[in-house]
């Protein structure tokens, strides 16, 4: 289906990369939500700076991620419309009207029609000089209804406001939720339902709004009233000055984009300040409440914020973005598939979204995989790297939904590589399909290797049908051994990555683990010590472990790694 973007006022995006180091560079029209995700120092950040500096704050030096901006073709006529809503009706010629326009987090006095004159002579100026008029649009138009909220200057959203005149148009967005019944209303049921307060807007100081958390809900008669009871109750509330930073924050996010009076909203790690789970229902409403005139753009390191804003079933647009060794990425990823990962039991227990925001997943068979090769990179990472970097290690549940993993995870951009113990060999059909699938290998190969594996199999099954407990490929001599090296070294190059020797616990055979599934980890990690000044802890080698988890680095830090698709 068609995706309406009606009114928006950035159209359209150019990144300075595409998915890969050598595709062209990816640019998209961006709708009502836009979130970066990624792995640290990424580009996240990098790029909600491109997009303020060059159209909030005129600065379109120096950009690093986002290539261009553009914006939506304003007319004089749409100027006017959309000044109009700043109009204070007064008596008095129109020439010497004076408006209130927004600069960010405050409010500028201007003449009106100066202003609109101005803008005409821009405007009459497209043709002569383009670069000009899009920078005085973006400095005098789009900065007006512009909002970068860092993370302190999002704490000051919720601050006071200086009462007006209930006639005039609202000034401030306290003030639009003062006088809109509805919009006040929905914001204090999201409120209650997060923290059990209904909010409410104090105006007993006759000079100003304030927010204010009632633990009773305001009867609606006293609301907009100064009656001693409503005096009573306002008395009784708390002030959300006084509430935690996370309250504020949550409040005052919500409260610019169900109120506000903006239609851009730039806001870095919106998830600051809040839990998990209060990250993901901000993210959820944004995506449930924010308006058709309206545009958010948020960098996060949150998937509890990512999952919410797809729960809400709205239009969103996720872009990842990399950058390793002078290399960025920037990668669409869609949309739809990450609202089925969420919802998929299997993927959402392992937490596959998560590894969104990781530079690489290594996704193993069980928990038990998952902490023994983390801790070897924990080590190779301290004492002798090169180790997986900035990666996550996710468990299946068996080898089978590893590779339903690794297969949903290099869909999205993630590059994953799947470690399984030797016996995978011995699936056919559309199981070893899926192996296949995982490792994304070409289909004029598939036939090639099926018929090399089955040949590693039967080399194996005749050395010792029990191999994968008596030695792996150890078992094997001469041209059998050089066949089952080529065949697991080529599955590598694909970032399929086997235990050789056998099974998990037949590494590091030397520290004399009972290789029982039920005692094996615990001995393992006793005799891998955990005091670096004894003599006994175990550090780094070149051979065993050590060589396959520097293998499995070499493959997800290559950008020319193969397996990850077109």
């Amino acid at each position: 289906m068609e995706r309406l973007l009606p009114n928006m006022l950035l159209e359209h995006l150019i990144f300075k990369s595409g998915p890969k180091p050598e595709s062209p560079p990816l640019e998209i029209d961006p709708g009502r939500v836009t979130v970066f995700v990624g792995p640290n120092n990424g580009g996240k950040s990098s790029a909600l700076r491109d997009i303020t500096n060059e159209f909030i704050f005129n600065q379109a030096h120096n950009r690093h991620v986002v290539s261009e901006v553009r914006i939506t073709n304003i007319t004089r006529e749409r100027a006017e419309q959309k000044i109009s809503k700043f109009r204070v009706p007064e008596v008095g010629p129109t020439p010497e009207r004076r408006i209130f326009v927004r600069r960010n987090m405050g409010r500028h006095e201007v003449n009106e029609q100066y202003l609109l004159d101005d803008l005409l002579t821009r405007f009459n100026r497209r043709q002569r000089d383009q670069h000009s008029n899009l920078q005085y649009i973006s400095q005098h138009l789009l900065s007006m209804f512009a909002l970068n909220l860092t993370g302190e200057s999002r704490l000051g959203l919720v601050n006071q406001s200086p009462a007006q005149r209930l006639t005039d148009p609202a000034q401030s967005t306290i003030a639009a939720l003062f006088q809109d019944d509805a919009l006040r209303h929905a914001l204090s049921d999201i409120i209650y339902d997060s923290f059990q307060m209904h909010l409410v807007i104090d105006p007993t100081e006759m000079g100003s709004f304030a927010y204010a958390l009632s633990e009773t809900r305001p009867p609606a008669e006293i609301e907009r009233a100064f009656t001693d009871q409503a005096i009573e109750f306002f008395r009784d509330s708390h002030p959300l000055s006084a509430s935690s930073d996370g309250t504020k924050a949550f409040v005052g996010v919500l409260s610019e984009v169900i109120a506000g009076d903006v239609e851009v909203i730039i806001i870095d790690e919106p998830e600051a300040f809040l839990h998990p789970g209060l990250a993901y229902t901000l993210g959820r409403q944004i995506g449930l409440k924010i308006g058709a005139d309206k545009q958010l753009f948020a960098a996060t390191h949150s998937p509890h914020f990512l999952m919410g804003c797809l729960s809400a079933g709205a239009p969103i647009d996720v872009v990842r973005l990399t950058h390793r060794a002078g290399r960025g990425t920037a990668q669409l990823l869609p949309a739809m598939r990450l609202s089925q990962m969420m919802n998929d039991p299997l993927l959402r227990s392992v937490g596959v979204v998560s590894a969104l925001f990781y530079e690489s997943a290594v996704v193993v068979e069980a928990d038990s995989d998952r902490a023994f090769y983390e801790e070897i990179n924990n080590r190779l990472d301290l004492y002798s790297p090169p180790s997986v970097r900035h990666a996550t290690f996710l468990n299946a549940h068996n080898k089978q939904t590893a590779s339903e993993i690794v297969a949903e995870l290099r869909q999205v951009g993630v590059p994953s590589a799947l470690v399984v113990d030797i016996d995978w060999i011995k699936e056919d059909g559309q199981v070893c399909t899926k192996y296949f699938n995982a490792a994304g290998i070409p289909e004029g190969l598939r036939q090639g290797l099926r018929n090399t594996r089955q040949t590693v199999r039967a080399y194996l099954n005749a050395a010792n049908p029990d191999y994968k407990r008596q030695g792996g490929i150890d078992l094997l001599t001469g041209d059998e051994l050089a066949t089952a090296v080529a065949f697991f070294n080529q599955m590598e190059t694909y970032g399929l990555f086997t235990v050789r020797t056998g099974e998990l616990e037949s590494w590091l055979p030397h520290l004399n683990c009972h290789r029982n599934k039920s005692v094996w980890l615990g001995e393992m990690f006793a005799a891998l010590g955990s005091d670096p000044s004894l003599a006994a802890y175990v550090r780094p080698a070149q051979d065993d472990v050590w060589e396959f988890l520097r293998n499995i680095a070499a493959w997800v830090s290559n950008t020319d790694r193969l397996g990850m698709g077109t």
